[in-house]
């Protein structure tokens, strides 16, 4: 089996005796899978199949049972975004997500997080090596820790490798890892880095580390294993970048851990060759005073990398808000008074809410007429919240895309009642908020032609229809994608519209797009990209 990345997404069946066309059949939520986005996928000693999936953990049932997957998710004491999966030698099944680490055994789980060890609550890979230790890794803030297991608790240790291996690209899900003959695999910007075989982990710091190249500049390993015969099989981005793949010139990157250690290293990978699209870098609310002491102005950079927004995660749980209201106002105003664009991640009505207030509190002690402001999602928005949008100026940053991808997730757990409020695009337009679109890659695929067709037809992947009434038309639906990005990152003077005088940053589809029905422009694929006049990707 394997699995796809592509904007259809889902896992499939492959005949290894055909090289021209292997796919024999594909599974997607269609066939009962919990979301077409799979992150990892494991089959155990007793044959059993497991996916690491965003809903949770799919335990694979096959054609004959009516759905061929059975999740397991945050309602079964699992968590809902599943980013590792592992068999230890005395066959429990293991998982890695946000919740930590958690080890499935016959008895029930066993959930380790900060508390039991782990350095860190989010476990982003687990593996166990060829001696039976059991390892979990994460990376807060671009550091690389790896926790050994002794049987009851975790220990936690920090890589000190040599200065050079600064960067994991898409590793980060399994940055550091050893192999059946006790070689370390290390992916890098500059490669592959292999330690000799034998290595254990205390000498892995100072063990001579011997560089394979993954096959181009631009080809990042986001995943490594090993077959049964100890061959390592390599999983890369290609030789074409994805964001180019998919048309994409310029993109956010919102990550709210963000520090001018990351704003730096995407100017790295533009020195370097491997970023070609623009990229506008957020930073977390909590490096705001790095900005402040180094000087650096709101959007400081250049044409090809710029410092965004400052970020700040908005959650509710247990009737409780965080950060707390009062935290809350004042990581906004610190920004706000320092000129930047506060960009605050919200989905639901308590959070929303609470960030409109803030907006609010923060414009009534300083006005400033063109803030630009911004809230990610506001998923559901009543009519209230519409209007001190208004009041406040704030925009709205959508995606769209989510009513494709989870749209059926959404009608199973969202009450009718509320339909009418979900990613209210045409109303907030309407009412005169400006609204940008985007598609929150990796929550959901990097797909904007997905994205496009689900702001015009508002349909789930089933092809049911998610509040209607909110379908925009075409030029609309272009504009979120296009100059709505450009204003809302103060670039509408050179960037989001063909004409004179602007960036010559483009992408030609292989059809017509204005007359191309409305269901079908997901099937539209892109034939080149171009950025400052250059061909970037082309089929």
């Amino acid at each position: 089996m394997s699995l796809r990345s592509d904007e259809s997404g889902g896992l499939c069946l492959l005949d290894e005796e055909t090289i021209e066309h292997p796919v024999k059949k594909c599974y997607t939520t269609k066939d009962g899978l919990g979301s077409n986005w799979i992150r990892n996928m494991l089959e155990t000693s007793d044959g059993q199949m497991w996916l690491a999936t965003v809903p949770g953990l799919c335990r694979w049932q096959g054609e004959g049972s009516g759905s061929v997957c059975k999740t397991y998710s945050a309602i079964n004491d699992l968590c809902d975004d599943i980013l590792a999966l592992a068999e230890d030698k005395d066959g429990n099944l293991w998982t890695g997500s946000p919740c930590g680490a958690k080890k499935i055994a016959r008895y029930g789980f066993t959930t380790y997080d900060k508390t039991d060890g782990l350095y860190y609550d989010q476990a982003n890979s687990i593996f166990e090596n060829s001696s039976g230790e059991l390892f979990a890794e994460a990376f807060p803030k671009r550091q690389r820790v790896i926790s050994r297991f002794d049987g009851d608790k975790f220990s936690p240790m920090k890589l000190l490798l040599r200065p050079y291996v600064d960067y994991h690209g898409w590793g980060w899900q399994q940055t550091v890892w050893q192999d059946s003959v006790g070689a370390w695999w290390i992916p890098t910007e500059y490669g592959i880095l292999r330690s000799p075989d034998n290595t254990s982990f205390e000498d892995l710091e100072h063990a001579p580390l011997k560089k394979i190249d993954p096959g181009g500049k631009e080809a990042e390993v986001f995943r490594l294993f090993e077959d049964s015969r100890g061959d390592i099989w390599m999983l890369t981005t290609g030789a074409s970048n994805e964001l180019l793949r998919h048309g994409v010139t310029s993109f956010h990157d919102a990550s709210a851990g963000n520090t001018l250690e990351d704003f730096a290293l995407f100017q790295q990978l533009r020195n370097n060759g491997i970023l070609q699209s623009r990229a506008t870098v957020m930073i977390g609310s909590d490096a705001l005073p790095q900005l402040v002491e180094a000087g650096l102005a709101p959007f400081s950079g250049d044409e090809h990398v710029r410092l965004g927004s400052v970020k700040i995660m908005l959650h509710e749980g247990g009737g409780e808000m965080y950060p707390p209201l009062d935290e809350l106002n004042e990581r906004v105003w610190q920004a706000h008074r320092q000129g930047f664009q506060v960009a605050l991640h919200a989905v639901e009505e308590g959070p929303i809410c609470a960030a409109l207030e803030a907006i609010g509190a923060a414009l009534q002690r300083q006005p400033r007429a063109d803030h630009r402001h911004r809230i990610e999602h506001c998923a559901l928005c009543p009519p209230p919240f519409i209007e001190k949008l208004v009041e406040t100026g704030t925009a709205v940053v959508m995606q769209p895309g989510f009513l494709h991808f989870y749209g059926e997730k959404y009608r199973a757990e969202v009450v009718p009642e509320l339909y009418d409020w979900l990613y209210r695009t045409k109303s907030l337009l309407a009412a005169g908020v400006p609204v940008a679109g985007s598609s929150d890659c990796p929550i959901a695929p990097l797909s904007p032609l997905v994205s496009l067709q689900a702001a015009m037809t508002r349909k789930t992947r089933e092809g049911v229809p998610l509040n209607p009434q909110e379908q925009l038309p075409l030029n609309d639906a272009l504009t979120l994608f296009t100059s709505a990005g450009a204003w809302l990152s103060f670039e509408e003077s050179y960037k989001g519209k063909i004409m004179p005088g602007t960036l010559a940053d483009l992408a030609v589809l292989d059809g017509d797009l204005m007359r191309t029905p409305a269901e079908e422009v997901n099937q539209m694929k892109v034939a080149m990209t171009i950025v400052g006049g250059e061909i970037k990707f082309k089929v």
